[in-house]
């Protein structure tokens, strides 16, 4: 039988100390600054519950980037919510009408989407606005429309492959130097093909919420995208939210107020939901759209009443509301190099009074 040796007679040798995987995780994270990647962070642009995002410089490309900052936990590793927002980006990155996705950066304990710089958002450039007392000088009719279907373009081409944003608002389009719109921000996201049951109590931004959602129906649907683009649309002829509500109670009892308390005709599959019957709201009998947007003209606010119905399956499609007359693209009739007639797209940068009272261009 072979003798164990001594252990007091045995060479001791100093192992390496084995490293924590989140000691490793964080290895590796610091081991390359975002400057390793190229990249310059220079002004705070927006925060919020998603992270920051500043303006940044690609020094490969020699272009202005938006660098958003997702934070993570080094022992966690990446979110769900940040993955799922790069493989939503990455599926529809090849449109004009969604931001695009440069690259992706592990630095210390964030990960920092490159996205395309764009000027401003639609949520500042409706503020900027605000005070004007003649809107149309503005924010044109036909600048309204350009990105209203820049919005529903957009729209159609996630929702053609199976992708519904889920939190549609001014602050999610970003606008280009030349009010190009375009659609961002895919932390909510998913991929829906047919109607699903819900997963998730009161997803998106709750003056943006289309009604099933607020009250808790069993499925949900590429329709609440719509819902949420018509209140865009409101917003952009009227200079403020249409259903600014306080809480989730409040924002039930403005809809109500202003569209009329569902009905056998207007949403019959509501009325013997548990949520529905428990609600605690006055009934409204009247239709009041019109009260709430009085810059609107009759066709636009028939136009606004599909895209706030209450079922979601009479609202339309992005597809369908392309089709609408109103959104068709206009053509200006001009001379071309040839002295001959031609069709042109319009110019739609907005104009502003100056100072002497004339009205001058927005460069």
């Amino acid at each position: 039988m072979c003798a164990l040796p001594d252990p007091g007679t045995m060479k001791h040798f100093n192992s390496p100390q084995r490293m924590t995987i989140a000691e490793f995780r964080q290895s590796l994270m610091l081991t390359r600054s975002l400057e390793d990647f190229g990249y310059v962070k220079r002004d705070l642009i927006a925060e919020g519950g998603y992270g920051k995002v500043y303006k940044g410089w690609d020094s490969k490309y020699n272009r202005h980037v938006a660098l958003k900052y997702m934070d993570h936990q080094v022992d966690k590793g990446i979110s769900q919510a940040t993955l799922r927002e790069v493989t939503l980006l990455r599926s529809a990155e090849n449109h004009e009408n969604i931001v695009k996705v440069l690259d992706c950066c592990l630095v210390s304990d964030a990960t920092v989407l490159v996205l395309e710089y764009c000027e401003t958002d639609l949520s500042m450039f409706i503020k900027k606005y605000r005070d004007f007392e003649v809107i149309q000088t503005v924010l044109t009719c036909a600048l309204i429309k350009s990105i209203m279907r820049d919005i529903l373009t957009g729209a159609d081409y996630l929702h053609a492959r199976g992708i519904s944003h889920r939190d549609l608002k001014p602050r999610n389009i970003l606008l280009n130097s030349a009010h190009r719109a375009k659609i961002a921000d895919f932390g909510l996201s998913k991929f829906i093909t047919f109607p699903v049951r819900r997963m998730a109590e009161n997803f998106g931004t709750r003056w943006y919420r289309a009604p099933e959602i607020l009250l808790s129906w069993k499925t949900t649907s590429m329709r609440v995208d719509m819902w949420s683009i018509g209140t865009i649309f409101a917003e952009l002829k009227e200079r403020v939210a249409i259903f600014p509500g306080r809480d989730h109670q409040d924002q039930i009892h403005i809809v109500f107020a202003t569209l009329g308390t569902p009905t056998q005709e207007s949403w019959p599959e509501i009325l013997n939901h548990k949520e529905f019957k428990d609600l605690d709201i006055p009934y409204y009998p009247s239709y009041r759209l019109d009260v709430k947007t009085p810059h609107m003209t009759t066709e636009e606010r028939v136009l606004l009443g599909q895209f706030l119905s209450y079922s979601p399956c009479r609202r339309p499609s992005a597809s369908e509301a392309l089709e609408f007359p109103y959104f068709a693209l206009p053509q200006v009739r001009g001379l071309s190099h040839a002295g001959g007639l031609t069709n042109r797209a319009p110019n739609l940068t907005p104009v502003y009074p100056a100072k002497n009272g004339n009205l001058k261009q927005l460069n």
